[in-house]
């Protein structure tokens, strides 16, 4: 019989081993999310892998129909009530963070995902909403589509979801609060999350969502089981457009739209890629020091054409808007009209949806700024 090899001849063994380029057995993948460093991943830092998700309450702004008032009244609410508030809840900042992702903030989004992080349940159940992108109204295409996705769910992983589930990934956090982001620039500040052991039909996969400098990526890669079918929505950055979307790496003609991947047991990465374009932004991004005079006496004035696309969500947005910033907030055709206060140009339907939506963000942190606390 041969004698065993000794701790030596083992370390000599392994030497040549890699000197011969055999490779090593990757580490097998543990089912969890990893987000980019930043005020969401402090938050989320509370949440391990059991930790089980709370059942958030179905009330409040979560991704109502913008088109009608009663959403943007419950938004009002929700601003208010937390301004009033001696200390940030996190029930409260959740249904906060659902209403901004249904219009596509992310930034704010993330922002009250961070203001959660006092309560681990409440992130656990918030995070899929953000990553994967599953569970709120407007993601899936239709009531019958709805997925219970908190069923089985685990350490802010999703729990099972039904093959060809539609994903709405938002905008990977970033690294600094969201008043702190500076908007308008050509370049894109990198970053990227991840998750492991997310489940679709007979497969386990693993995803992950980056910005990269020329675009936003989402890559899956199959773990086990069958084969699968994933919808992608791609995000785009509060800045920037998709000019051009791939599906592995192949243009599609469609943008904007619903993406599709099929992935089968040994493939290779599969990858949805939308290459961004800088847009503009001809409003303000950052609070000002002050009100003007002309603001605080006088108030906004949203202004349109009666047959304006968004019409309807602009009527609706005005009583909400007026509530949280304390001013009158009136809607008048947009002609040429003398008006005191800060007038607000919705004429241009390629931009007008994009700027009332501005305006949002800023009301609410307005409301929400530490003096007001």
């Amino acid at each position: 019989m041969q004698s065993p090899l000794t701790p030596s001849a083992w370390l000599c063994l392994g030497a040549i081993l890699l000197h011969q380029g055999v490779p090593t057995p990757a580490p097998s993948a543990v089912a969890g999310v990893t987000l980019p460093p930043g005020p969401a991943a402090r938050a989320f830092a509370g949440v391990g892998p059991a930790t089980e998700p709370a059942r958030l309450s179905a009330d409040g702004p979560a991704a109502p129909d913008w088109s009608r008032p009663e959403g943007w009244n419950r938004w009002a609410e929700a601003v208010g009530a937390e301004a009033r508030g001696a200390q940030s809840d996190p029930t409260r900042r959740a249904a906060l963070a659902r209403a901004a992702l249904s219009q596509g903030r992310y930034d704010d989004a993330w922002d009250h995902f961070a203001a959660t992080g006092g309560d681990p349940p409440v992130a656990a159940a918030l995070l899929p909403r953000f990553f994967p992108g599953v569970g709120e109204p407007g993601v899936q295409e239709a009531p019958a589509a709805a997925v219970d996705f908190l069923a089985d769910a685990r350490g802010g992983l999703p729990g099972p979801l039904p093959d060809g589930v539609l994903l709405r990934p938002s905008v990977p956090p970033p690294s600094l609060p969201a008043a702190q982001v500076a908007l308008g620039r050509n370049w894109i500040e990198r970053r990227e999350m991840r998750l492991e052991g997310l489940r679709v039909g007979a497969s386990t996969l693993a995803m992950r969502v980056a910005l990269q400098s020329d675009g936003i990526q989402v890559d899956f890669d199959h773990r086990g089981g069958g084969p699968a079918r994933v919808r992608v929505i791609l995000p785009e950055p509060a800045d920037f457009e998709v000019r051009v979307a791939y599906v592995d790496w192949m243009r599609q003609d469609e943008r904007g739209g619903i993406l599709e991947v099929n992935l089968a047991p040994g493939d290779e990465t599969h990858s949805v890629f939308g290459r961004l374009r800088p847009r503009a932004l001809p409003w303000p991004t950052q609070l000002p020091a002050r009100l003007s005079q002309g603001l605080a006496d006088h108030g906004l004035a949203l202004c349109f054409p009666p047959e304006a696309p968004d019409g309807a969500m602009f009527r609706a947005a005005a009583p909400g808007l007026a509530a949280v910033l304390g001013l009158s907030v009136r809607v008048e055709a947009a002609r040429e009209f003398s008006f005191p206060g800060v007038r607000v140009d919705l004429e241009d339907p390629a931009l007008a949806r994009r700027k009332l939506l501005g305006i949002v963000t800023l009301a609410e942190r307005f409301a929400l700024r530490p003096a007001s606390r």
